[in-house]
């Protein structure tokens, strides 16, 4: 029992996500892709230093970027250990181009933190409410080009990763392991595909002792 309660799968952040907008449904515009999104940006931009507004303008370019171009353009933005398309999926939370449009994303700070680092804070909200605030690590290379990096996959290298069947479990140091818990996931993965008539998929499974924890690892 202690187990299942300390162990949080990553599986779950899609259904607090859910949850979250069951309590708040955002209106819906229809899409206008002829149009930019464009980012707030506070008072403290004033005084900012030339690389943090160019840090600003660049995750403003690239919330476009995301509705307007090839996963192969956006991958050359990544210093990244999984998938683009998995970034820009908690990047949009959901929402469309026509939402941004008309609630621009509000850059609520930039901070340096060394090595030619920033990280930036991100809210998405309407009339009042605020859906997500994001934590974004952006960096320069040599040339002086942005770029993101990625924290998931920077996190999980502290992971402890166990194979069982056609599912990689990836346990944080403080998380306790569960066969019981394994075996079930197991079995349900089959359990899909015997339904659909699908060979069983490998899948990945993020396990925390802590939900707070996956949050912080994905820059919630």
């Amino acid at each position: 029992m202690k187990s299942k309660l300390a162990t949080t799968l990553l599986f779950l952040v899609a259904v607090n996500h859910s949850s979250c907008q069951d309590k708040k449904q955002p209106s819906v515009q229809t899409e206008t892709t002829n149009e930019v999104i464009h980012t707030l940006r506070s008072g403290l931009f004033s005084s900012y230093t030339q690389e943090k507004i160019k840090v600003a303008d660049f995750i403003e370019h690239y919330l476009n970027l995301m509705y307007d171009s090839t996963v192969t353009t956006r991958n050359a933005l990544w210093d990244s250990k999984i998938l683009t398309d998995q970034q820009d999926f908690f990047l949009k939370g959901g929402f469309e181009k026509g939402f941004l449009i008309q609630n621009s994303p509000q850059i609520l700070g930039i901070r340096a933190t060394g090595n030619q680092q920033y990280e930036v804070k991100l809210a998405i909200e309407q009339n009042g409410f605020v859906y997500k605030i994001m934590n974004l690590t952006v960096a320069f290379d040599g040339l002086n080009r942005p770029y993101f990096i990625d924290q998931l996959g920077e996190n999980l290298t502290t992971f402890e990763r166990i194979n069982f069947k056609t599912i990689e479990f990836l346990y944080s140091p403080k998380a306790t392991k569960s066969d019981v818990l394994e075996q079930k996931m197991a079995d349900f993965n089959q359990k899909m595909a015997d339904l659909f008539q699908k060979t069983s998929q490998k899948t990945k499974n993020h396990c925390s002792e802590k939900f707070e924890r996956l949050l912080r690892c994905i820059g919630f």
